[in-house]
């Protein structure tokens, strides 16, 4: 009985001990993080050795393998913040120094999909910046000394973010994305398809779909699922870039107008861009909206010009136009809600 409890005691003390320990390391990655006069190199190196240290040491594992992917992805973003007027040399090299990070936690934790994921999106950066057409020879002096990678390693790792967490559409439109900078548009279509699955309103992610059509030469369906964009609930989601930017996208439905049959439609579309595809700009959206209107008589044109005064704070106006939308469909139940949101509104000032 005597050799147990002493043994007991022994177990006791341990779990004490590693408890210590574990406060004790903690405690020290924090005094290293607030230590200002560490470079990021530093911090790094020693964060991450001590994050080690506790899992070679079998404090709390749990906690650790959770905490060191946390302080990695914290580290690795720091590294690809891009400074102004910094050099392409100096980006690239940081953009390597957070893969190098992430490469030790995927060592670390290797059934953790956002590290893989942030390795994908880090070599495409670095991918996009030795393709610009903005970075010249002069820039790129001295990258070859630097890790430069490929698209198929991109295609890798998020390849195997998405087969251990395959219900983040984040992962599926940057797979798309990089699909889509090689040129392989069908694939890029099935990935973009597979993200807006599981984000049907990240409006970001449904313009990326209209940015392949656009790519395929697709333009009838480019402008077709623009309109049917317009009228459902959008919302700005996780991502925050588009395929092609937002002006290439008003360029093609400027120059497509005067091709395109129903320019009635384009109109509106043009409308729906000023008022909630780029920063709200009032005069141009009310402007395009009218120019629709004067063309066909469309309850949903009526609508979205409601919707443009609403958010202008503009609310008699938007009720004159919801009332119309419902003068041409009374069972128009998104231009009845506008109106009560209207009249609300009216009610309170």
């Amino acid at each position: 009985l005597k050799n147990i409890f002493d043994e007991g005691e022994l177990f006791e003390n341990y779990n004490e001990y590693k408890k210590s320990m574990s406060d004790l390391l903690r405690d020290e990655i924090h005094r290293i993080k607030e230590d200002e006069y560490l470079t990021l190199d530093d911090r790094c190196d020693r964060i991450i050795h001590n994050c080690k240290r506790a899992i070679n040491l079998d404090l709390d594992n749990d906690f650790w393998y959770d905490y060191i992917e946390v302080l990695s992805l914290e580290l690795g973003e720091e590294y690809e913040v891009i400074i102004k007027n910094q050099s392409v040399y100096k980006v690239i090299q940081n953009y390597n120094k957070a893969i190098n990070i992430y490469d030790r936690l995927i060592e670390v934790k290797s059934d953790g999909p956002h590290g893989y994921y942030r390795k994908g999106r880090a070599i495409v950066l670095v991918l996009r910046l030795l393709n610009s057409s903005k970075t010249s020879l002069k820039d790129l002096v001295g990258v070859h000394n630097l890790d430069c990678f490929s698209y198929s390693e991109v295609i890798y790792n998020l390849n195997k973010a998405i087969s251990l967490k395959s219900d983040n559409g984040k992962y599926f439109n940057l797979l798309a994305r990089t699909h889509f900078e090689i040129g392989e548009y069908e694939k890029s279509m099935g990935y973009m398809e597979q993200a807006l699955t599981l984000a049907p309103n990240d409006l970001y992610m449904n313009l990326n779909k209209v940015c392949i059509y656009i790519r395929r030469y697709k333009y009838t369906e480019a402008v077709d699922y623009l309109f049917k964009m317009s009228y459902k609930d959008m919302n700005r989601g996780t991502v925050r870039k588009t395929f092609l930017s937002r002006k290439e996208i008003l360029s093609f439905l400027m120059g497509i107008f005067n091709l395109y049959t129903r320019q009635d439609k384009i109109y509106y579309i043009i409308a729906y861009y000023f008022y909630a595809i780029v920063d709200f700009q009032y005069d141009k959206a009310l402007t395009f909206i009218n120019n629709a209107i004067e063309m066909s008589d469309d309850e949903r044109y009526y609508l979205l010009k409601a919707k443009i005064y609403f958010k202008d704070g503009k609310f008699k106006e938007a009720l004159k136009c919801a009332e119309e939308a419902i003068v041409i469909d009374d069972h128009y139940d998104e231009a009845f809600l506008i109106k009560e949101k209207c009249n609300e509104k009216l009610t309170d000032n």
